[in-house]
């Protein structure tokens, strides 16, 4: 039983810790300049008798009177009303009861003290000081809680707007990964009817593609070099389809090769070039670049347009590159494409991030 009794003076020791300090300061306070102004300290128990009466009507107003009212609607005002009313009566009468018990206390010591005008008017006022302390603590602390609550709710909708975010580009690249798939194994078909070695070759590959991706599908992004490593890789299996014959030129200027970009986004642009460009013509050959630097990334590819004008389909997969580098970089990334003549070009800028 005093087990228990200990430990709920403790919770509440602890929980209310922070008002025990600040009732300490205030009525250590306030005796002290009563008691050196006017040269007199009361006995003990005066200060806990009517501290007690200042602090029960301070917790009356916040913690019941206030959010009372709140909750009443339409007859707020009044219930608030009638509410301070019975506040300050109950105050005056704990008051004078108080009074009427430390006088007896003390009837030999200060015999000549009686009820009058000043004495009534004090008590009103001092019961609507706590009031109003009362009153102030409640707005403070609500004050408090709305901003919590509005932190709580900006932290949620961040959360959810990160979940969104990470979900669209989760789309996006499963909208782009199965066109890489299908062409590569569209490649490996024709190689393996015309040299089974060339097709074991470019199945191994496939495999690297594939593991990339996959081994990759929940990182939102990787080493620059692991993506060029798939691009030169990419670049064989349509080598070994038509037997070295594609005109292809790659130029790399790698400054650092651990830059962190988003994954799949350069090697679908080098998949488009065998996809819809020409590339029997030795004067005028594929052209992938690659340029790393203070600066950022430049990337760039230009090929000649096949017979074969670009389908829907890769428009839109140049879209959806254009929609992933807006979620990751914001403004930082700088995607364009389109034709010239018979030549099609896409251009990207990643700054510095």
């Amino acid at each position: 039983m005093l087990n228990s009794l200990y430990n709920i003076i403790k919770r509440v020791t602890f929980s209310y810790r922070y008002h025990f300090i600040c009732w300490a300061i205030f009525i250590a306070y306030e005796v002290l300049v009563t008691g050196i102004l006017s040269g007199h300290f009361s006995p003990l128990i005066n200060y806990v008798i009517f501290y007690i009466i200042n602090i029960f009507t301070f917790y009356f107003q916040s913690e019941f009177i206030l959010p009372k009212s709140e909750t009443q609607g339409k007859r707020s005002i009044s219930i608030l009303v009638a509410l301070q009313i019975l506040n300050i009566v109950l105050y005056c009468s704990l008051f004078m009861l108080a009074t009427t018990f430390v006088r007896f206390e003390n009837a030999a010591s200060r015999p000549n003290e009686h009820f009058n005008e000043k004495y009534f008017v004090g008590i009103l006022w001092r019961g609507i000081y706590f009031m109003l302390y009362g009153s102030a603590f409640y707005l403070f602390k609500n004050y408090l809680k709305k901003r919590e609550r509005l932190t709580l709710e900006a932290m949620e909708v961040e959360r959810l707007n990160n979940l969104v975010l990470t979900t669209k580009q989760a789309y996006l690249r499963a909208q782009i990964n199965p066109h890489l798939l299908f062409n590569t194994l569209n490649f490996i078909r024709y190689s393996a009817k015309r040299n089974p070695e060339e097709a074991d070759e470019a199945i191994m590959c496939l495999s690297n593609i594939i593991n990339f991706s996959l081994g990759h599908e929940q990182e939102n992004v990787l080493p620059l070099k692991k993506e060029i490593e798939q691009i030169n890789t990419l670049v064989r299996i349509n080598q070994l389809r038509f037997a070295n014959r594609l005109a292809v030129r790659q130029e790399y200027s790698i400054h650092d090769e651990t830059i962190m970009i988003i994954p799949i986004v350069l090697l679908t642009l080098v998949e488009n070039i065998f996809k819809h460009g020409d590339l029997s013509d030795d004067d005028h050959p594929a052209e992938i670049t690659l340029i790393t630097n203070e600066n950022g990334i430049e990337f760039s590819t230009k090929n000649i347009i096949s017979g074969r004008r670009i389908e829907h389909s890769g428009q839109q997969g140049l879209k959806n590159i254009n929609e992933r580098l807006a979620l990751h970089y914001k403004n930082k990334a700088k995607f364009s494409y389109g034709a010239e003549g018979q030549v099609f070009y896409t251009k990207l800028h990643i700054s510095n991030f």
